[in-house]
């Protein structure tokens, strides 16, 4: 009886490892999901197809919410289109999910800029 028993143990130790290892490999294909569209989205944005790369930027936004590079230049190929407003909502995301300073200066210069076009600054 108690060979049977091991053999379970095994059995469920052996399942618990394949799920672990599928779960790794999950998210690792996950992340170099995200990573392509972003590739993708700069070779449209270099070749000024900014409607094209905003589509592959908002891609990789929806494999992984939490990814302030891929919100930032979803803001950045808006702009090109003369979405400044729209624009103006990415970068602010960009800059509340941004730790990173530099990053995040960039987000928020982006958005004076966005404002300014969208004639959204008042005068001082």
């Amino acid at each position: 009886m108690s060979g049977v028993v091991q053999i379970l143990e095994k059995r469920s130790i052996l399942r618990s490892l394949i799920f672990c290892v599928l779960m790794i490999i999950s998210v690792t294909l996950s992340a170099q999901t995200e990573k392509k569209f972003i590739r993708k989205g700069n070779r449209e944005y270099e070749k000024d197809k900014y409607s094209d790369s905003e589509i592959s930027y908002k891609k990789a936004v929806d494999k992984n919410k939490q990814y302030p590079d891929a919100v930032f230049n979803v803001g950045d190929a808006l702009y090109k289109q003369n979405k400044f407003e729209e624009a103006g909502k990415q970068f602010t995301e960009s800059a509340n999910q941004n730790y990173d300073k530099t990053k995040k200066s960039a987000g928020l210069y982006n958005l004076g800029n966005s404002l300014l076009k969208a004639n959204k600054l008042r005068n001082v």
